[in-house]
């Protein structure tokens, strides 16, 4: 049996930023809890059904749990304190080198509440800083400001905290008011982040800042700048937005990059199930706790999956899994021209920062050559 992986959804926030786009809630000044956690014990039984139905790996040992949102910080002891004695009642069972991710967002913390999740297993924590720059927290609608987020990594490097920080590029406004992200990273940097998630900004139509967003060339700039920088400071790019130390991955993402079971709980939450005959299964809780919504992978959408996935790691593509490498030669001529190859054997293709930017133009390309 394979170890698995766990995502678990909190939905409620202080505020709702007016760029995110996931399923959340603002958090009421006395919030009851007893839904989530109904709802959470409701989606485990539809998850042991859905893979019951499937003949999928049963649950097995987990090797990393995710708690995301929204903003799970704000569950404090409570959180901490459901989730113990929910693994309890379900007889979950956890590897020892178990990676325990929480998600913290700078002022929506307590110390009590962070104690608390240390104790219930969490050794590694996510901060959702997105920037260090008291203009752009403003514009980005956060709940915090820059003062917050100061005490926040000075907390978790004075604990010793494994943690990661997130950075969000392309902000409105970037070219008016001149943002140096190189500034911000270092600032950062002072307080020995393990881990940097870095994200271009992605808007829906209606986003209030659209008419202010900086061009596609800026963005470029700017995110391989930021790679140049953490690069320098001794960090691996070792995914299109991820960055860390050597041997301080995140172990839970790497599974979504391989198209490993994640298992998923909470409202909202989707999961992704493997099944035998490289097939596969995406499902999606739904928030009114009225079971998931499903969609089959057959085994040549998971190996799509699998290729667009893998050219977005730093590990690359395993050709002799996907391709005949002389049918690329004329492809991978013409990227490394254009600077999107960092190497390329019989047996690999990796792609460079610049590539990474253009992996929708890559694609692109498989399909015209036909050998997608």
């Amino acid at each position: 049996m394979q170890s698995s992986s766990l995502y678990i959804h909190y939905p409620f926030c202080k505020k709702l930023c007016n760029y995110c786009d996931f399923y959340k809630k603002t958090i009421s000044p006395k919030q009851s809890y007893k839904d989530l956690e109904k709802g959470i014990n409701t989606h485990f039984n539809s998850l042991i059904s859905l893979i019951d139905e499937n003949g999928a790996e049963p649950l097995n040992t987990f090797d990393t749990i995710y708690v995301g949102g929204g903003t799970p910080s704000l569950w404090d002891e409570d959180g901490a304190k459901f989730l113990s004695d929910f693994f309890n009642d379900k007889s979950l069972k956890f590897n020892s080198n178990l990676e325990f991710t929480m998600e913290v967002d700078p002022g929506a913390w307590t110390e009590n509440g962070l104690k608390a999740w240390s104790e219930a297993g969490v050794n590694r924590y996510s901060i959702g800083l997105q920037s260090l720059n008291s203009d752009f927290v403003k514009i980005m609608d956060r709940s915090h400001d820059v003062g917050d987020s100061i005490k926040t990594l000075k907390y978790f490097h004075d604990s010793k905290c494994n943690f990661s920080v997130d950075l969000m590029l392309g902000l409105p406004y970037s070219i008016e008011k001149k943002r140096r992200i190189e500034d911000e990273i270092d600032m950062a940097m002072k307080y020995g982040p393990s881990h940097f998630s870095v994200y271009i900004l992605k808007t829906r139509n209606n986003y209030p800042h659209n008419s202010n967003l900086p061009d596609d060339d800026y963005v470029s700039d700017e995110y391989l700048r930021v790679s140049r920088i953490l690069r320098s400071y001794g960090f691996d790019h070792y995914e299109v937005s991820n960055f860390g130390l050597p041997g301080l991955y995140s172990k839970h993402n790497q599974k979504y990059w391989k198209a490993e079971t994640v298992h998923a709980l909470g409202p909202n939450a989707t999961g992704f199930l493997r099944l035998p005959d490289e097939k596969a299964i995406r499902y999606q809780h739904r928030p009114s706790n009225t079971g998931v919504t499903q969609e089959s992978l057959r085994s040549e959408d998971l190996k799509l999956e699998k290729v667009y996935l893998a050219l977005r790691t730093s590990t690359g593509l395993d050709l002799n899994d996907h391709f005949r490498p002389e049918k690329l030669q004329h492809l991978i001529l013409k990227w490394k021209e254009l600077q999107y190859v960092k190497s390329f054997t019989k047996d690999n293709l990796i792609l460079s920062p610049q590539g990474y930017l253009m992996i929708d133009s890559i694609m692109d390309d498989l399909f015209k050559a036909g050998v997608l």
